[in-house]
């Protein structure tokens, strides 16, 4: 897991990332996979997740329908700005706006993408993707402070060309991506439940408070010399 720096002169900081409920967002083998459909989501309104939607509608999905002219594309999440609604039909691209539960469609995805550029943050929908088990393509700001390894939790690219034929590689190997969404659910269990926060926490708590005796000792012992 990655951590950001902290200033030494703060040392009672401690991390405390997000995690993801892995029971609820697991996969779910009986639910068909959809061949060649790639799904985004997130919050639409959130200007980073509707500028991907363009980058990816505009520059990445064209190279993917040429290599796989059935291929669709929908764009999960709601308040899509008009810009992004107004793909929805288009080149097999669909915008739904809000959804019950947008886990229905990451569960029918044969790839789920993550194609944000700028001011990513914690992505909980790549954390979410990988916990339900579903093969993933992101680009390296939206896996920035996750650290799933490239190549065996996901699929890192950036440029449009390099992301398009991840994308494809995965549709066109449905067994390499099922391996890789396993992967990256053994990942997410391992590093990103909110119980193995929750144990860090308690843990840092507890040196917290060994750190005063600790420091009292040391005190009684400068004065006794």
């Amino acid at each position: 897991v990655v951590k950001p720096e902290i200033d030494p002169a703060a040392g009672n900081v401690v991390w405390g990332p997000h995690g993801v409920d892995t029971e609820r967002m697991a996969p779910r083998p009986e639910v068909a996979v959809l061949p060649d459909s790639v799904v985004m989501t997130g919050a639409m309104r959130y200007p980073p997740n509707a500028q991907a939607a363009l980058w990816l509608a505009g520059e990445v999905w064209p190279r993917i329908r040429a290599a796989r002219p059935g291929a669709t594309l929908a764009i999960v999440g709601r308040h899509p700005p008009p810009e992004v609604t107004a793909l929805n039909g288009r080149n097999g691209i669909a915008v739904t706006g809000t959804v019950p539960d947008p886990a229905d469609w990451t569960a029918r995805a044969a790839v789920c993408v993550a194609p944000i550029r700028a001011a990513a943050g914690l992505q909980n929908k790549l954390l979410e993707y990988m916990a339900m088990g579903r093969p993933v393509v992101a680009t390296t700001a939206a896996n920035e402070g996750i650290g799933a390894v490239p190549g065996r939790d996901l699929v890192i690219a950036d440029s449009a060309e390099a992301f398009a034929l991840a994308v494809t590689g995965l549709l066109a190997e449905p067994a390499r991506a099922e391996a890789l969404g396993a992967s990256g659910r053994a990942f997410v269990t391992a590093s990103w439940t909110w119980e193995a926060h929750f144990y860090n926490l308690e843990a840092a708590f507890l040196a917290a408070m060994r750190r005063p005796a600790a420091g009292r000792d040391a005190a009684l012992a400068l004065t006794a010399s």
